[in-house]
């Protein structure tokens, strides 16, 4: 069994949130917040920072995770670390994915937070949540449990 971590930047600016067009086999077109896998050695906030960089060539402040969703796949295990971010600086336009050999970034976009329902977006779990928790102080983080692939 192997166990991964990863991130996603939920960046808030002006009413919008950042997201990243993905294709991907099998899922087709969908949003997904910018982010990836810890790297050796790398912090939670410090992967975040350079996964939205490389996605989406802005620089954010991380300032608090206010989600923790666990994933499996078979046999692998995945644990995923959602980071409420500021937006310091950059022009949004869309990066790359070093990680993967064929590119399934397709677009970047400030997606209105009043649109999310007219978009295909993960992670479903908070579909129901996030348009309320990202008007509130998030000092508090939410558990999203277990999600099976």
């Amino acid at each position: 069994m192997s166990k991964k971590l990863g991130v996603r930047a939920v960046i808030i600016n002006d009413s919008q949130l950042i997201m990243v067009e993905h294709v991907e086999k099998g899922h087709g077109a969908f949003y997904i917040f910018p982010g990836g896998g810890l790297e050796d050695q790398e912090s939670i906030f410090d992967a975040t920072v350079r996964e939205v960089a490389e996605e989406t060539n802005l620089v954010v402040i991380p300032e608090a995770i206010i989600y923790i969703r666990e994933t499996r796949m078979g046999e692998n295990m995945g644990v995923e670390f959602y980071v409420k971010c500021r937006l310091e600086s950059g022009e949004l336009n869309l990066g790359h994915d070093p990680e993967k050999d064929s590119q399934v970034l397709k677009s970047v976009s400030d997606v209105p937070l009043d649109k999310l329902q007219d978009i295909k977006w993960f992670p479903e779990e908070l579909r129901g949540v996030l348009f309320n928790d990202v008007k509130i102080d998030t000092s508090a983080f939410r558990y999203l449990g277990v999600h099976d692939f």
